[in-house]
């Protein structure tokens, strides 16, 4: 078993933020990131975004966090982070 910080590594080799990035400009979505508002993330931001992600979801109980289209999940100490653009769960209908 790799080791958390062995893991951050290859996460963040093995993701394209790039094309996370080109993605959210597309889309229009922006991020508060710093005192000039609004404005699509750079993929440095995205990095950084995405660890602190990935370290939320390690500290926390359900070993499950998400934040600004990152999700991150740890099961069994391995951790999956995956950027997500759209959900659908038929339970929302049913207790929306």
């Amino acid at each position: 078993m790799k080791s958390r910080e062995e893991q951050i590594g290859i996460i963040i080799k093995q993701m394209d933020f790039k094309k996370i990035h080109s993605v959210m400009d597309f889309l229009g979505w922006t991020w508060k990131c710093d005192k000039e508002g609004r404005r699509t993330p750079t993929p440095q931001e995205l990095k950084i975004a995405a660890v602190h992600c990935i370290n939320q979801a390690w500290k926390s109980e359900d070993k499950i966090y998400n934040s600004g289209g990152f999700e991150c999940e740890v099961i069994n100490d391995t951790i999956e982070l995956r950027f997500v653009i759209e959900r659908a769960n038929p339970l929302s209908e049913m207790f929306g």
